[in-house]
């Protein structure tokens, strides 16, 4: 009877499309913390391990994600004759393997029948979205006083104050062509697209109207370059046409919504 070396694939995916995730770090470590194994992930099918020893728990641990993703493992599972995976705790999760004895043929070479098969790791990560907001008001008439009167007509000199205004309706295009971070997924909104909300949940068009406070978010957006246009406005009031530039950019591996570049988004109307 022989050990049989064990052979580990660890392989890295988004954990919506399955798709795999290159250019983020991994590493093995064993039970005092030292690396046994550290790659960066490609789009190859996993990281192939060989000779781990049995009965020993080692942890897997993301150093550093695929840019556009936290580091954070939402999901880990395993396909395995012979190996067991504990729950992942943000961007750490263990693992070990049982020791197979395997037999002998008649000639003493390992009978190939008795090898447990490749022991099979896959990991989820989870890409970052981003949120804007909108603060919308409009000037209304709080008194004039009169400072001309000729033949032909009166000039008055009118005095506003802001107020909150509902019911104005925003909608977001995207400014630029909007890929998935997963870099193979490819694009999802084509430039001059309106593009959706809620991108890792329920999905819905970037088109909402100001609450009574003159507040409107859009939330659970991919990353890149958008416009918000006011697209109806309030009784009484001019709608102002002119679109609004925002950035949603990737911030680190922790940073989850990312905020737009340019802050909160104000329209004033009169």
């Amino acid at each position: 009877m022989e050990n049989a070396i064990t052979v580990v694939n660890v392989k890295l995916v988004d954990d919506l499309t399955g798709n795999e995730l290159a250019g983020a770090s991994l590493q093995v470590e064993d039970p005092e913390g030292d690396p046994v194994k550290a790659w960066i992930t490609k789009t190859s099918d996993g990281y192939t391990i060989k000779g781990l020893n049995p009965d020993i728990q080692y942890t897997i641990t993301e150093n550093a994600p695929r840019e556009g993703y936290l580091i954070d493992f939402t999901g880990a599972s395993i396909n395995s004759e012979n190996g067991v995976i504990a729950k992942p705790h943000g961007a750490r999760v263990s693992f070990m393997l049982t020791d197979v004895k395997t037999g002998v043929t008649e000639d003493g070479k390992i009978d190939k029948t008795t090898i447990p098969e490749m022991t099979r790791i896959i990991l989820e990560n989870p890409f970052v979205t981003g949120e804007v907001r909108v603060n919308k008001d409009g000037e209304l008439l709080e008194s004039w006083s009169l400072l001309d009167k000729a033949a032909a007509f009166v000039k008055s000199l009118f005095h506003y104050e802001e107020e909150a205004l509902e019911g104005v309706e925003f909608t977001v295009y995207a400014a630029e062509d909007i890929t998935h971070p997963d870099g193979v997924t490819g694009i999802v909104f084509h430039k001059g697209d309106i593009v959706n909300t809620g991108v890792r949940a329920i999905q819905s068009p970037a088109v909402k109207k100001t609450d009574s406070l003159g507040m409107v978010s859009f939330a659970g957006m991919y990353l890149g370059s958008y416009e918000i246009v006011e697209t109806a406005t309030a009784e009484g009031f001019v709608r102002d046409t002119e679109p609004r530039a925002f950035t949603l950019a990737y911030v680190d591996g922790y940073t989850d919504p990312v905020p737009a570049v340019e802050g909160e988004l104000a329209w004033t109307n009169r």
